[in-house]
């Protein structure tokens, strides 16, 4: 039944936002972590608007990304920071039970590196 909702949702890039706005926020009241295709999606039910975060490297990417680099592992991590728990699906279940809000923002103090942060 995870997918059941995702057909009625708009999908917004956060990598686009990031490079049009130089910073990305999305409000969240779920979150699907798929451990087959390695995506977390953060929905906003109100807005019927969705985000799909990929961890594993891209395949086409001109950069190499190491693994623990890429969008998805940021994101997750900022997750688990903002839901500590003992397993992925604990920390997952914690951010999909309460909701969120993701803001992706250049951190001056890392040479303006991408700051991923989850609020509870």
């Amino acid at each position: 039944s995870d997918n059941e909702d995702l057909d009625y949702l708009t999908f917004v890039s956060a990598r686009k936002a990031m490079k049009e706005d130089g910073r990305f926020e999305f409000a969240f009241s779920a979150v699907v972590y798929n451990d087959e295709k390695e995506v977390i999606t953060l929905i906003d039910s109100n807005t019927s608007t969705a985000c799909a975060v990929w961890i594993q490297p891209y395949p086409d990417s001109q950069f190499e990304v190491a693994p623990d680099q890429t969008d998805g592992a940021r994101l997750g991590r900022a997750i688990a920071r903002a839901f500590p728990g003992e397993s992925n699906d604990e920390i997952f279940a914690k951010a999909n039970e309460s909701g969120g809000i993701l803001t992706v923002e250049k951190n001056p103090d890392y040479n303006n590196a991408w700051l991923w942060s989850v609020k509870a």
